[in-house]
């Protein structure tokens, strides 16, 4: 990642159950930092969503908010 802000980036992705008062839920996110070593800055951005399908969906939209960060 090249970008005027940031010009690195680590992304975990991770799956997840959520105890709720309706029981267990199963989560899919990721957790995504961005880091400017030159200005010693950082920007992190967590998304997730309770299925994998719309975890899916959201990857497109989630890339141009990074984009648009970097």
């Amino acid at each position: 990642m090249q970008g005027k802000n940031f010009q690195q980036l680590i992304e975990v992705d991770y799956t997840g159950n959520v105890q709720t008062n309706q029981g267990t839920q199963q989560q899919w996110g990721a957790w995504v930092t961005l880091y400017n070593a030159t200005a010693h800055t950082s920007g992190s951005f967590v998304f997730y969503a309770s299925s994998a399908d719309a975890f899916k969906a959201a990857i497109p939209d989630a890339g141009s908010m990074l984009a648009s960060m970097a």
